[in-house]
């Protein structure tokens, strides 16, 4: 995909995410589908993680190479991803879990997005170019 065609999907899907995020996490009738959502989001990584690793992607330290090469990288990534949502919903009837696994979730997809996934990619070999040595 091109930067030109992430950017308008980004720009097309941001505002409808920002709208169905909203309206699950302002409902205050007690009970129902939207405070499911509301608790399932809060007390789990299911929301956290992905951003996390989204943020450390995006904002990681400039020139930090990816600890794999591709496209071992993605597949460590996407496993390490599903068992940290997963291992989360043993949390979710816990009291107090809330308070706590999103924000480790959140921090850990951040080191995790950096580490396994930079935006920039390593340079291989010599870095500088020939005759300007």
């Amino acid at each position: 995909m091109t930067r030109a065609l992430m950017t308008t999907i980004g720009l097309a899907l941001g505002p409808l995410l920002l709208l169905v995020v909203d309206v699950i996490v302002t409902q205050t009738i007690p009970g129902g589908v939207f405070n499911d959502f509301f608790e399932l989001f809060r007390a789990t990584a299911i929301v956290a993680w992905p951003v996390g690793v989204l943020i450390g992607h995006w904002y990681g330290p400039p020139g930090l190479a990816g600890l794999v090469p591709e496209p071992l990288n993605y597949i460590i990534l996407v496993a390490g991803s599903l068992a940290a949502m997963g291992l989360s919903l043993f949390f979710l009837n816990v009291p107090g879990a809330s308070d706590i696994v999103s924000a480790v979730s959140l921090a850990a997809g951040i080191v995790t997005g950096a580490l396994f996934w930079p935006i920039e990619k390593p340079v291989i070999g010599n870095p500088v170019p020939s005759g300007q040595e």
